[in-house]
């Protein structure tokens, strides 16, 4: 017999397991049955554990997409704010007020994955520019794009870590459980070797 180990993955594991049961079922004693019965419920709790956790994590690669989607477009209602802003001051970049909103160029401050450097850089520019009185009306309505871009990125970034903890629980649980199911097969030689009292061949047939 083979034992099962860390290196056997849930596909693996599970195709041993159906094995096993398998052969314990055609075995025909109420002992063998027995334990056919509980390796078959192992698999249903395997089964259900993988489908959660491939549900889990779906829902972290589409909330990650979402993310990078939000990100690139707050990424270009910056750039259009900038340009906007620039255009009103003549495209004189040594404003006060533009050098405020935009310490750095917003293509380099938004390079960076939705990162707290980035909304901070945000946050400020939108902040800066709300104040300045009399904006042209365009400018405004760029500044609103963006708010409304950000927000909506960073409720984006709170479901993704939501999603992320959820994928990591249940990869947690999922990992606990192979090493119970595994236990589980590996413990069966002792069991058919005590329903055959020792005789090796007869237990080994069960393992293929």
């Amino acid at each position: 017999m083979k034992r099962l180990n860390e290196g056997h993955r849930a596909a693996a594991v599970d195709d041993k397991l159906r094995l096993v049961a398998i052969a314990l079922a055609a075995a025909g004693l109420a002992e063998t049955t027995e334990l056919a019965t509980s390796i078959q419920q192992w698999r249903a709790q395997l089964a259900t554990a993988r489908a959660d956790h491939a549900k889990k994590l779906f829902a972290l690669r589409t909330a990650t997409q979402e993310v990078v989607r939000l990100d690139k477009a707050v990424g270009r209602a910056t750039v259009r704010v900038a340009q906007g802003y620039a255009d009103h001051r003549d495209q004189d970049r040594t404003d006060p007020t533009f050098a405020l909103a935009f310490p750095i160029a917003p293509s380099e401050a938004t390079r960076t994955l939705a990162d707290d450097r980035q909304h901070l850089y945000v946050r400020n520019a939108i902040k800066v520019l709300r104040a300045v009185p009399d904006l042209p009306n365009g400018v405004s309505k760029r500044i609103d794009a963006l708010e409304a871009a950000q927000t909506e990125l960073e409720a984006a970034v709170t479901r993704r870590q939501s999603a992320r903890e959820a994928e990591a629980l249940s990869q947690g649980q999922l990992e606990q459980l192979l090493k119970s199911a595994r236990q589980a097969y590996n413990h069966l030689y002792f069991h058919l070797g005590r329903i055959y009292n020792g005789d090796i061949p007869q237990v080994e047939r069960f393992f293929g």
